[in-house]
């Protein structure tokens, strides 16, 4: 348990059935392309979780609305705070890319869908404003647990005693929202 308000910024057009304040925090509707709401959210604030993103979406250009100018704007409007918060992007794995190996922070990046190349536009952006406040990126693979609903059809096939392997040399790497949680903070 944290000794923090947390306050979360809920996105205009998520799904108002989805859970996010099951754990009582403050919970703030505005849109991360907007400067001015940003810069209110941003008032007081010590640390920033930067967690929105558009995953699956129909053309690039919606990815980067909400994956790099979101990230743009909300970085700025973070810079610009009198004293500026400290700043943790997290990405996903899915800007490094595929690899047939371990990847390391050395290797090229290659993402291969929209949101991995709008998660890696994304981190670029952030190198803009790193002189003005303390900047982290983390890049988290494939998120799972409860309310997660990306995951269910991968579920139900183990629940009924099967699943294919698709690739035997193509490897999945998963963690845990809590696991990820912990880590970030």
């Amino acid at each position: 348990e944290l000794d923090h308000e947390v306050v979360c910024v809920h996105s205009l057009r998520a799904n108002p059935s989805n859970r996010s304040n099951d754990l009582g925090q403050e919970v703030v509707r505005a849109d991360v392309r907007d400067s001015g709401e940003m810069a209110e959210v941003l008032r007081g604030v010590e640390s920033v979780f930067h967690l929105a993103a558009a995953v699956s979406t129909k053309s690039l250009d919606q990815s980067r609305s909400v994956n790099v100018e979101g990230t743009r704007t909300l970085v700025r409007a973070a810079a610009d705070c009198s004293n500026p918060p400290s700043f943790l992007q997290v990405s996903s794995l899915a800007a490094a890319g595929a690899s047939d190996t371990p990847a390391t922070e050395q290797d090229p990046c290659s993402p291969i869908s929209h949101y991995g190349r709008t998660k890696l536009e994304a981190e670029s952006v952030l190198k803009e404003f790193a002189a003005r406040l303390p900047i982290s990126i983390a890049r988290p693979p494939c998120v799972f647990g409860p309310g997660d609903r990306n995951m269910l059809g991968l579920y139900g096939t183990v629940r009924r005693g099967w699943n294919f392997v698709i690739s035997r040399s193509f490897r999945y790497s998963f963690i845990h929202v809590q696991d990820l949680v912990e880590g970030l903070i």
